[in-house]
C-alpha cells in the first residue's frame, strides 16, 4: 500500500482521475491513505477543483463516502475549508469572462462540496480558529475587488455606447429625408410619405 501512495496522491494533484480509479480498484484501502498534510485524495481534488475525481465519490459505498466527508487534515481543515481556499492559478486562468465568472464558479463549487459534508462539521473551525466562510472571505478579497473593477469598466463602456446610440438616434430624428435643395428647402417637402 505504501508503494502506491505516491502515485495515488500525485495523480490526485494533477487530475489524472483514470489513475486514481485504477489504484483505488486495485487497492480500495488507498482511500484511507493520507498525504503528509493529513489530506485524502479527495481533499487534494477539492483543493484543485478537480470535478472528475470529486465525482468518483458518487459510486463509492457509504463507508468510504462517510470517511471522506468527515476527514479533517492536520490543520483541522474540513473539505469545506479546502473548497473555500483560493484555487490554483492554472484553474483561475482557464475561466474567461473575468473575476465575476470565476467567483460564480467558486460559489457553485462550494455548494457542491457542502452537500457532501455532514452538517455537524460544516461550521467547524480550523487550527487558526476560522470557519470555511471566513477562509473564503479572506482568500477571495482580491478576486472580489477585481470583479468590482471589471463591472465598473463594463458599466463605463456601456455608458459610452448608449451615449453614441442616443446621439445617432437624435440626429436621425431631426434630419429631413432626401437632404436639402439649393434654396434651403427640403427636397421632398411636396411629396408626403404615402
Amino acid at each position: 500500500m505504501a508503494i502506491l501512495s505516491e502515485p495515488f496522491f500525485t495523480a490526485a494533484r494533477v487530475g489524472l482521475h483514470e489513475v486514481v480509479v485504477e489504484i483505488f480498484v486495485a487497492c480500495p484501502d488507498m482511500i484511507y491513505s493520507l498525504d503528509e498534510e493529513g489530506r485524502t485524495a479527495l481533499g487534494i481534488a477539492v483543493m484543485n477543483r478537480d470535478i472528475d475525481i470529486y465525482n468518483l465519490t458518487s459510486w463509492m459505498r457509504y463507508g468510504f463516502r462517510q470517511f471522506l466527508s468527515t476527514q479533517i487534515d492536520h490543520g483541522n481543515n474540513t473539505l469545506l475549508h479546502l473548497a473555500r481556499a483560493l484555487p490554483p492559478k492554472h484553474k483561475v486562468n482557464l475561466v474567461s469572462g473575468g473575476a465575476i465568472i470565476q467567483m460564480q464558479n467558486e460559489l457553485i463549487w462550494y455548494r457542491q462540496v457542502k452537500k457532501f459534508v455532514p452538517s455537524s462539521i460544516q461550521e467547524m473551525k480550523n487550527i487558526e480558529g476560522k470557519t470555511a466562510a471566513v477562509v473564503f472571505t479572506e482568500t477571495h478579497n482580491e478576486m472580489i475587488k477585481e470583479g468590482e473593477r471589471w463591472l465598473k469598466d463594463l458599466a463605463g463602456s456601456c455608458s459610452v455606447v448608449s451615449g453614441l446610440i442616443a446621439s445617432v438616434m437624435f440626429a436621425s430624428a431631426i434630419t429631413v429625408p432626401g437632404d436639402y435643395g439649393d434654396n434651403g428647402m427640403p427636397n421632398f417637402r411636396k411629396n408626403p410619405i404615402s
